[in-house]
């Protein structure tokens, strides 16, 4: 898997860990080599909220990244996981997302971009990839000569399961109506 960090000042990625792939290369070495470059220490926290993000596969507030690790080692406070939080996102190795609400949610960085689409209704995240997003950074590019360093899209709607069930919601009250 390759990953990459951000660099959040140049608006640039940089493949992390040298070549395509690291096979030899485990998470816990890969942040270590990150911290490492930094000029940073890997504490015990900050590996603990790397591996919750990890493990989690999901988009967490500070909140329940704070809950989920906390359930690992009792002794970590939600003040360490917000200034931990802000040192990942400092360093590129995790991204913020405000999906839809007043809240922020978190989120190991991938090595493929990725977008999102939250439901209005019950707040359910999907994440996607096209290639369209690609095809009109090229297509700017191209036309008005600039260099896209980063594209963030995010849609809003209902998800199918809210669909279904207003749909149903509609036909129950058009059966009473009728």
């Amino acid at each position: 898997m390759v990953y990459f960090m951000c660099d959040n000042e140049n608006h640039s990625q940089q493949v992390v860990g040298g070549g395509e792939s690291m096979p030899d290369k485990n998470l816990d070495d890969f942040w270590a080599d990150a911290f490492r470059a930094a000029g940073r220490r890997l504490t015990s926290q900050r590996r603990l909220v790397l591996e919750t993000l990890e493990a989690s596969g999901e988009h967490l507030s500070a909140e329940a990244l704070y809950t989920q690790a906390r359930a690992r080692v009792a002794s970590i406070s939600l003040a360490t996981v917000y200034r931990t939080l802000a040192v990942l996102k400092e360093m590129g190795l995790v991204e913020e997302h405000r999906l839809g609400e007043d809240r922020c949610y978190y989120e190991s960085v991938r090595n493929v971009p990725h977008y999102h689409f939250t439901c209005l209704q019950c707040g359910k995240v999907l994440e996607f990839s096209t290639p369209l997003v690609r095809q009109i950074e090229r297509e700017l590019s191209e036309r008005e000569g600039v260099q896209v360093t980063c594209a963030h899209l995010r849609l809003s709607g209902y998800c199918a399961e809210c669909l279904s069930a207003q749909a149903a919601s509609s036909e129950a009250a058009t059966a009473k109506c009728g």
